[in-house]
């Protein structure tokens, strides 16, 4: 018998709440950052994939809803679980941290104005079809080859900004920031949400058709009323 619906949620919630606050420590670009991203989704792939298979990131999950690899009602407890532990890991880097906490290192979106709007929602969508193309791709072999597949495609999205195509960690972050009085660009949240999901999307439906290799069957094929 898998693991239940509680279970499930449980895991991508803590999952979630474990990966924004780690990606707190490998925030600042370049090689450290590329390194630190991708060790830290493939532990937590390692550690929660057998249970909800490790999404960790709404855009994954409704990537893989949208395929129909995940019944949509099983998506939605995903995303809100997702979201809550961001929020959470967010509020214990700002307990840690007191309010010396910055944005940067919180994860916050960033303001985009209309020169970089094309150039930011290009940067996402790419970031977010690598990734999910490796939950496509990775997600039937073994958990240990999956969790270094993910990883090492988080850490090649961190090129286009890896923590802005998590969007529970972009709006954790935000609401964290925003409770801890900080000042967020939330007229700019719009683009972290369609550039990523364009690109997630695009990338389950070229799951098994333009790509061949994207074929595979993800282990978190848990349905609507599935036995647990």
């Amino acid at each position: 018998m898998g693991p239940n619906s509680l279970s499930r949620l449980s895991a991508e919630g803590l999952g979630t709440l474990l990966l924004t606050y780690l990606l707190a420590y490998a925030a600042g670009g370049g090689l450290v950052s590329t390194v630190g991203y991708a060790a830290a989704l493939a532990f937590l792939y390692w550690l929660f994939a057998g249970v909800s298979g490790a999404h960790l990131n709404p855009i994954v999950t409704l990537s893989l809803a949208v395929r129909g690899r995940l019944g949509w009602l099983d998506a939605a407890g995903y995303v809100v679980a997702q979201l809550v532990g961001a929020l959470l890991g967010g509020l214990l880097l700002w307990g840690a941290a007191g309010d010396d906490v910055k944005g940067e290192v919180l994860g916050t979106s960033a303001k985009v104005d209309s020169g970089s709007l094309v150039t930011a929602l290009v940067g996402l969508a790419i970031g977010a079809f690598l990734l999910v193309s490796a939950y496509f791709a990775f997600e039937g072999s073994s958990r240990a080859l999956g969790g270094l597949g993910v990883g090492a495609a988080f850490g090649l999205a961190a090129l286009t900004g890896a923590g802005a195509i998590n969007l529970a960690r972009v709006v954790g972050a935000d609401l964290t920031f925003t409770i801890s009085g900080g000042g967020v660009a939330w007229d700019s949240i719009w683009v972290y949400i369609v550039g990523p999901l364009v690109g997630g999307v695009v990338a389950a439906f070229a799951a098994g058709t333009v790509v061949p290799a994207l074929a595979g069957t993800p282990v978190s094929t848990h349905r609507n009323g599935d036995a647990a």
